[in-house]
């Protein structure tokens, strides 16, 4: 993605321990970097939760925020009202 073309405010929520290959938390300095443009970029890195029930990439794991739900929610709609 041309993520240099987000202009609005832009928010990456991730689990540390998220083990999908697809998402690893560490992408996230790498994707700040690409969202130069917008007007304001956060990342969220995330801990803790409920050991994983499905595969790492499933919804019953870190990669779903799994135990900790209403905190990654109640943190991207802060994000959202504040922007």
């Amino acid at each position: 993605m041309n993520l240099e073309n987000i202009l609005v405010p832009a928010l990456i929520v991730s689990h540390k321990n998220d083990k999908c290959p697809l998402t690893p938390a560490n992408d996230s300095k790498m994707l700040i970097k690409k969202l130069e443009n917008s007007r304001r970029a956060e990342i969220i890195l995330f801990e803790g939760g409920r050991p994983p029930e499905s595969k790492p990439c499933g919804p019953l794991s870190q990669h779903g925020f799994l135990g900790i739900e209403n905190k990654v929610v109640d943190k991207i709609s802060e994000f959202i009202k504040n922007n």
